[in-house]
């Protein structure tokens, strides 16, 4: 299993990890910047459960802001797979604005089932816990495969001012998605919400639900 975003750090910033293992196995947190080592914490020494978790990141990354892909990977060694059942992860967070718990959280999005072609939408709504000049909406189908769970982007839309702290975001009528992809056409499968927002500044975080609807 694993699950990846891409986005600006630095060295001596903060990170905060939202997830879950509810089986034994291998979790590593892995950050990969070109030009340096890759940065790998164990996550499965804090055991079973759902744990938000934050570390610093080590200052040979160096002063300056830089592009890194943050990955959470989860493997069964036991069986010898690269895959662990029942692994989630709710949210990343890199940046002083981003940390304490996840920055974004308590994520919604339903129905469960949407049938496109009979006109039904699917609504959102997430919470921000502060304030970030840009955000934007993800739907990411999501498919499974022998190494875990995939999410593929099939649309979305960025939110017009960023968010506030304390703002609770949901959407109206016009922001609702009707299970087409960018393209317009039917987006069949199961389907999970995205939301990344972003400072200029370089704080960021990306959050998914827990909660998937099945475009029909």
């Amino acid at each position: 299993s694993a699950f990846g975003i891409r986005g600006l750090i630095k060295g001596g910033w903060p990170i905060v990890v939202d997830y879950e293992q509810q089986v034994p196995g291998r979790v590593q947190l892995r950050i990969a910047v070109p030009g340096a080592d890759i940065v790998t914490y164990r996550l499965d020494q804090f055991g079973l459960g759902r744990h938000v978790l934050r570390f610093e990141l080590p200052e040979f990354l160096g002063s300056s802001l830089k592009p890194a892909v943050v990955a959470l990977t989860a493997a069964d060694d036991q069986l010898q797979v690269e895959t662990l059942e029942g692994f989630k992860v709710y949210g990343v967070g890199i940046g002083p604005r981003a940390v304490g718990s996840v920055a974004v959280d308590q994520l919604e999005f339903s129905p469960g089932t949407l049938l496109a072609e009979q006109g039904d939408t699917a609504g959102y709504a997430f919470n921000s816990r502060s304030d970030f000049d840009n955000a934007a909406v993800e739907f990411m189908r999501v498919s499974q495969s022998p190494d875990g769970v995939r999410t593929r982007y099939v649309n979305g839309k960025r939110i017009d001012g960023g968010v506030e702290r304390g703002r609770w975001i949901g959407s109206d009528a016009s922001q609702r998605w009707n299970g087409h992809d960018e393209r317009d056409r039917v987006s069949r499968g199961r389907h999970q919400l995205q939301v990344r927002v972003w400072d200029n500044g370089g704080d960021w975080v990306g959050a998914w639900s827990d909660s998937l609807v099945t475009v029909r």
